[in-house]
């Protein structure tokens, strides 16, 4: 009769191993379809933020500068709204600053003597038009304009 009892309590054990790692499976399961859906999800975001991008570009001209702003005018040449101005800029000491400016550019116009807010003497600057796609903002880095030894404005 012992024998028996103890050849329950071994089966009774593989039926919750078996368990176990059927719910361990499960759980990872999940994990990684949850993962590969966010990843898919971001990669879409970035292929739409890219092809948005690649039809937007800015024109900047007549760019100075004074103690407290940067002074430009800026041309939309494609045609997406543009949304805003992203900038990276670089002081005399080479110490970064950033900067945005919400501003609407519509297609094929021009804002004039647009002023970015800074500190300081400004070395170096770099532009990005900001767009919005679906309430998000994209900052369009490939579409930069990189500015060096900006003059003071007269």
């Amino acid at each position: 009769m012992m024998d028996n009892k103890r050849g329950v309590s071994v089966w009774i054990s593989y039926v919750m191993l078996t368990a176990l790692v059927v719910s361990i499976g499960f759980f990872v399961l999940k994990w990684s379809r949850d993962t590969t859906e966010d990843t898919v999800q971001d990669i879409v975001e970035r292929g739409d933020a890219l092809t948005l991008c690649g039809a937007t570009n800015i024109d900047i001209k007549d760019l100075c500068q004074n103690t407290q702003t940067l002074n430009m005018d800026v041309t939309n040449t494609n045609d997406i709204k543009v949304e805003g101005l992203w900038v990276r800029m670089f002081d005399i000491y080479d110490r970064p600053q950033t900067s945005s400016r919400n501003t609407t550019i519509l297609p094929q116009k021009t804002k004039n003597d647009l002023k970015i807010i800074k500190q300081g003497i400004i070395k170096d600057a770099v532009i990005m038009p900001l767009i919005y796609k679906d309430g998000k903002k994209v900052i369009c880095e490939s579409r930069k304009t990189t500015f060096e030894n900006i003059v003071i404005c007269s």
